[in-house]
Formats: C-alpha cells, sequence, structure tokens
C-alpha cells in the first residue's frame, strides 16, 4: 500500500495531493486558522485540500455519496485518506496524517480533544475515547468541495517539517492533553493514562521516529 492516498480515476482531483493535504491538517494543529467546533467535514473534507468547505450535509452524507467499491475498514489507511465515526445523526471524519502498519495509522481530528480546536491522535483513539463504531476509510473525495482555502498552498513529502513546525506540533498536542487534567496515579505499577501514550506516539509522528 502506498504511504499517501490515491485518488480514483474518474473523481473530481482535489486542488491539493494528498501529501499536501496531510501538511495542510498539521498546519491547523500547530496554527489554528479557525474554530472548527462541528465542523468535521468542512475541515478534512474541503480546507484540507485547498477548499473553502465540503460541500455536503453532514459526514453522514459524505460517507453515503461514496461507492461501497471505495470504502474499506482496516486501520491502516494511508496518508491523505478520509476516515469515518457513526457518532450519531451527523457522524464524524477525518484525515490520515500518518500510516502505520505496525500501529493503528495516526488523523486529525476535530473536537477530539477539544473543542473547535485540531489535534492528532490514532485512529482507534475516536472510537474509545467517544464510544463511536468506526465506519472506514475512503481515498479524498472532494466532489462537491467549494470555494477556495486562503491559505498558501503546503509543501508536499518531500519538503520536511521544519524544526519550528515540529515544536508547535508537539508544544500544541501537549497543551491539548494536559489541559484535561488527566487523574493521577500514586501506583507505580498502574498503566500509564492513554492520552499520555498518545501524546509520546504523536511526538514520534512529527519528528520521524
Amino acid at each position: 500500500m502506498s504511504e499517501y492516498a490515491h485518488v480514483p480515476n474518474g473523481w473530481r482531483q482535489p486542488r491539493w495531493a494528498p501529501d499536501q493535504a496531510v501538511r495542510a491538517a498539521l498546519r491547523e494543529v500547530a496554527d489554528p486558522a479557525k474554530n472548527w467546533y462541528r465542523m468535521c467535514d468542512s475541515f478534512a473534507g474541503g480546507w484540507c485540500f485547498g477548499y473553502a468547505g465540503s460541500g455536503n450535509y453532514s459526514a453522514r452524507s459524505h460517507w453515503e455519496a461514496i461507492d461501497s467499491a471505495h470504502k474499506h475498514h482496516d486501520l491502516h489507511p494511508p496518508g491523505g485518506a478520509m476516515v469515518w465515526w457513526n457518532t450519531g445523526s451527523f457522524a464524524h471524519i477525518a484525515i490520515v496524517v500518518r500510516q502505520r502498519m505496525d500501529l493503528p495509522s495516526l488523523v486529525a481530528s476535530t473536537d477530539i480533544l477539544h473543542a473547535g480546536r485540531v489535534s492528532v491522535v490514532p485512529i482507534d483513539y475516536i472510537t474509545t475515547h467517544w464510544g463511536a463504531p468506526y465506519w472506514g476509510w475512503a481515498p479524498p473525495h472532494v466532489a462537491n468541495a467549494w470555494g477556495l482555502n486562503p491559505l498558501p498552498t503546503p509543501r508536499g513529502a518531500d519538503m520536511p517539517l521544519t524544526d519550528g513546525e515540529i515544536e508547535k506540533i508537539a508544544k500544541r498536542t501537549a497543551e491539548v492533553v494536559w489541559n484535561h487534567q488527566l487523574p493521577e496515579s500514586n501506583d507505580n505499577k498502574a498503566p500509564e493514562h492513554p492520552a499520555k501514550v498518545y501524546l509520546r506516539q504523536t511526538w514520534n509522528k512529527v519528528t520521524g521516529k
């Protein structure tokens, strides 16, 4: 499987390629352009690919618009793929920012750790944190996307993250996780809190470890 998602022939090609969409998603973690509260499909289904919005009524209607032949249900989607969960009437969508074959892939998701903000978490964290069944993933689908993302076109995968970008992403993730006032245990044998584990995985992701 390729490290980045492939847009099928016959589908509308996004303004920004999957590797650029990953960079756009990470940019929102480090330097948010707006408040993304309950705007998951606008973010993952449009903004990250160079548009102002996705043009879909909801993440659910977006998922339902994709034919079953292009839907997959494993936890190892490639970078730039779109992923969905059944959170209720509107569902939820995020974008994969790193494919992991040894562990579940990492996704950039709105609202998952802090309302209105984008955070990087393992793909299975959304199910464990929200209790939302995982539907699966699909290649970038931007059939209804509209307008233009006004930010500069992101660099692609051939341009590594700068030290400043890595620092901002790691700092922002740390702030979000620790702002949740994680319970401390006096038992040295107690397992580490899952959010701290996810933070370490995020740090490893952005540093390439």
